[in-house]
């Protein structure tokens, strides 16, 4: 009966503390479906070079030489763009297969990235370290130049 009483004098600060409460799971359960959602984000598909089975992309870094003490270092650090792909390395992935060229502009002597349709062990072989060899679900990294990511 004590209880009861006592309820009827105090029953805002009830419902205060039951909405607080209740305002707090919300807000648990929102962070925790908004960070759940991230977890499953889908993989972008290959749209820039989606035909072809290898992508030949420039470097997308610049590593130099640091003389440093009587050491020699090296440092390497990001591009915004990267490298094109020249004309002579463009003629030796010809000799694979076709070789596709999107809709951007051509300047005649280079290119940021091209599709090759050969396998990767032999575009790898031919390419060495002066480009990048993309294949499967990677070559979706040739369309970053386009979107800015």
């Amino acid at each position: 009966m004590m209880f009861l009483a006592s309820l009827r004098t105090r029953w805002a600060g009830l419902l205060g503390a039951f909405v607080a409460v209740a305002l707090g799971v919300a807000l648990t359960a929102a962070m925790g479906l908004g960070l759940a959602s991230t977890f499953s984000a889908p993989e972008r598909e290959p749209v820039r070079f989606a035909d072809s089975t290898v992508v030949v992309m420039g470097r997308n870094t610049l590593t130099v030489p640091v003389e440093r003490d009587p050491n020699t270092g090296h440092v390497t650090k990001p591009l915004t763009h990267p490298h094109p792909v020249d004309i002579e390395l463009l003629r030796e992935l010809r000799r694979l297969g076709p070789v596709r060229l999107d809709g951007a502009k051509w300047d005649g002597a280079k290119r940021d990235g091209v599709g090759v349709d050969a396998s990767a062990d032999e575009v790898r072989e031919v390419v060495g370290a002066r480009a990048r060899v993309l294949t499967g679900g990677d070559r979706r990294l040739a369309d970053e130049a386009e979107d800015g990511r």
